[in-house]
C-alpha cells in the first residue's frame, strides 16, 4: 500500500523535514496568496481504530504547531471522516474533513477512509471537494483529489496596514 500527494509541475514546493516515520511526510507549497502551506500525505494505521492512531495524531498536532503554517493532510487515514473529525476536536487541530461521502475503500466493507482535512485559514480555497474518480481504482481505494484554487482570493485575510508618520 501506500499514498501519493501529487501537484502541478508549476507549483513550488519544498521537501519539509518527516513528521511520522513510515505514516506522514510533508511538503512546503510555497503560495502567493497565503505563504508557506505544509501539504502531508497520510497512512493511517490499519486495524489500529482511535486509540491506534492516536500517536500519528498527537505527532501531526505536535509538528502542525511547530510549523505554524496553514496545512492540507491527504491519504489513506485508515478512520471515517466522523473518526478523523472527533480526533482534530479532542487534539484541537484547526482542520475541517473534506470527504466525497462516498466508499473509497472496497474490501468486505465499504467504507470511506481516504480523504483530505484542511486548515481552516485556506478552506475557503478548496475550489472543489474531495471527489472520487470511481474510473481510476487502486485496489481495493478508489483515488480522491482535492483542488486547491490559491487565485480565488477566498483565503485572503486582511491586513492592517500601519499609516505613514506626518512628514
Amino acid at each position: 500500500g501506500g499514498v501519493a500527494v501529487l501537484w502541478s509541475p508549476d507549483m513550488e514546493v519544498s521537501p519539509m523535514n518527516p513528521v511520522y516515520p513510515g505514516r506522514a511526510v510533508a511538503a512546503a507549497w510555497h503560495t502567493r496568496e497565503f505563504g508557506d502551506v505544509a501539504v502531508l500525505s497520510v497512512y493511517g494505521v490499519s486495524g489500529g481504530g482511535l486509540d491506534g492512531n492516536r500517536p500519528l495524531w498527537a505527532a501531526i498536532s505536535r509538528r502542525m504547531a511547530e510549523w505554524g503554517k496553514p496545512f492540507v493532510l491527504g491519504g489513506d487515514f485508515n478512520l471515517s471522516p466522523a473518526e478523523v473529525g472527533s480526533l482534530l476536536a479532542e487534539l484541537g487541530i484547526p482542520g475541517t474533513v473534506l470527504s466525497a461521502g462516498a466508499p473509497t475503500f472496497m474490501g468486505a466493507a465499504a467504507s470511506e477512509l481516504d480523504f483530505f482535512v484542511v486548515h481552516r485559514r485556506i478552506l475557503g480555497a478548496a475550489a472543489t471537494a474531495a471527489s472520487v474518480c470511481l474510473e481510476v481504482p487502486i485496489a481495493p481505494h478508489r483515488a480522491v483529489r482535492l483542488t486547491m484554487d490559491e487565485a480565488s482570493g477566498a483565503c485572503r485575510v486582511p491586513v492592517m496596514v500601519r499609516p505613514k508618520p506626518p512628514p
